[in-house]
């Protein structure tokens, strides 16, 4: 009987390896071989505490970011257009694994993709690991186009984490004629300068006075992705609109009073519909630059370490990249 390894949430702040029986797929399935994975610091993290909203029970299989390898092609599909040897991103496509079916998660060895997922699946040639950090460009590229971003647009962007990140990378590419990123880590405003940041403030206890006081004329667009539902009090002021677009995941119900949005708009965009396939042509480019944001590469035995390193110094890592291909036996440290 062939094995595969998987990692298991068996509780909060819980993770097991475990081997588990690999796999066989049906004729109308594709079986792939995981390269990479990556954590997503907003739902990997809520998850991995155990505060996600409608969490199911445990064990599961964390995960949705992953980049895998064709390994066989059930004999329907061998006529359509992936083969064995591509390279894909499974992400979120995967089927349920047999054993722990609570989550379609990508933290395992082997995954199999349903047909109906085909449509969904984009090849890659070069830089495979970048496609296990895609969210970045997913929700950046997705963000400048529902907020019309623009050469004469002014933007400010609040947190530098890996989607905050995408925003600034995304409006940068959009040609925004000022792009103010604010994060409380200066490491994190280092990689927002890289990716086109024409300001960076750093965060702290007088973070709004500061801002209202050195761009007192506000921003066309503005971006809350810190995750910290405080800031919903005093960002609304930022916005000439008094829009504000949201790309970040709250741990509990935001407390914001009712009356507030009398005037303003708060809108979510973390699952903005964008063309995929742009993200990678983009990706495959390099103009999302996603080197700058890998901060650690890991084997997957690592993982527990990783969790606790987001949680613990957020100013010392970002994207954590999980190695499944061998190559990497003990963590690296990139940045």
């Amino acid at each position: 009987m062939k094995q595969m390894t998987v990692v298991l949430l068996t509780g909060p702040k819980k993770i097991e390896i475990a081997e588990v029986k690999r796999p066989t797929i049906k004729d109308n399935e594709i079986l792939c071989k995981t390269l990479y994975t990556s954590i997503s610091p907003g739902t990997y993290l809520q998850r991995y505490l155990g505060i996600q909203p409608n969490l199911k029970s445990y064990p599961f299989i964390p995960g949705y970011l992953n980049v895998s390898k064709v390994v066989e092609v059930g004999k329907s599909l061998r006529n359509r257009r992936i083969k064995e040897g591509d390279i894909i991103n499974v992400h979120s496509f995967v089927k349920e694994n047999s054993y722990y079916t609570n989550y379609n998660g990508t933290d395992s060895e082997y995954v199999v993709v349903s047909e109906s997922s085909l449509p969904y699946i984009v090849k890659i040639k070069q830089n495979p690991r970048h496609l296990a950090l895609t969210v970045m460009g997913h929700v950046g590229f997705g963000t400048a186009i529902e907020t019309e971003c623009n050469p004469s647009k002014t933007t400010l962007v609040i947190g530098q984490g890996i989607l905050g990140l995408g925003c600034t990378r995304a409006f940068a590419l959009a040609g925004a004629k000022k792009i103010v990123a604010v994060d409380l880590f200066s490491k994190r405003l280092k990689v927002a300068r890289k990716l086109g940041a024409t300001h960076t403030e750093l965060g702290g206890e007088h973070t709004f006075e500061i801002i209202k006081k050195k761009y007192p004329e506000g921003f066309d667009i503005v971006v809350e992705a810190t995750g910290n539902s405080k800031m919903l009090k005093n960002i609304f002021a930022f916005s000439k609109s008094g829009d504000v677009f949201l790309v970040s995941l709250y741990p509990k119900e935001a407390p914001i009073i009712l009356g507030d949005f009398r005037h303003h708009r708060l809108i979510g965009l973390l699952r903005s519909n964008v063309v995929i396939p742009m993200v990678y042509h983009l990706l495959d480019a390099g103009l999302f630059m996603i080197d700058e944001i890998i901060s650690d590469i890991i084997p997957p035995e690592e993982l527990e370490w990783a969790y606790q390193a987001l949680l613990n110094e957020p100013a010392e890592h970002l994207g954590i990249l999980v190695d499944w291909t061998g190559s990497v036996k003990n963590r690296q440290r990139i940045w």
